[in-house]
């Protein structure tokens, strides 16, 4: 990630260590868990989404929340009823 973003890539790395543990996120509440503006975390957002990490989910211009698909995928591996 951090060749993909160059410069961004700090900002993006926290945005990302954050949704390990927060997995379906806004910007604003992001922006108070972490020391960024909610610029920077919009920026993060957007360069995790284009990189296909994060996805939106809401279909909205404003307030919109953003999923860590592949980690709930991982969570829930296993956890399907079975028949």
């Amino acid at each position: 990630m951090t060749r993909a973003l160059g410069r961004p890539a700090g900002s993006a790395l926290r945005v990302h260590q954050y949704m390990q543990t927060n997995p379906v996120v806004s910007v604003p509440r992001t922006a108070k868990a972490l020391p960024l503006s909610p610029p920077t975390v919009r920026k993060s957002i957007g360069h995790l989404v284009d990189l296909g990490i994060l996805s939106e989910i809401t279909g909205k211009r404003r307030n919109r929340i953003f999923l860590y698909d592949k980690y709930i995928e991982t969570l829930s591996e296993g956890a399907e009823p079975t028949s």
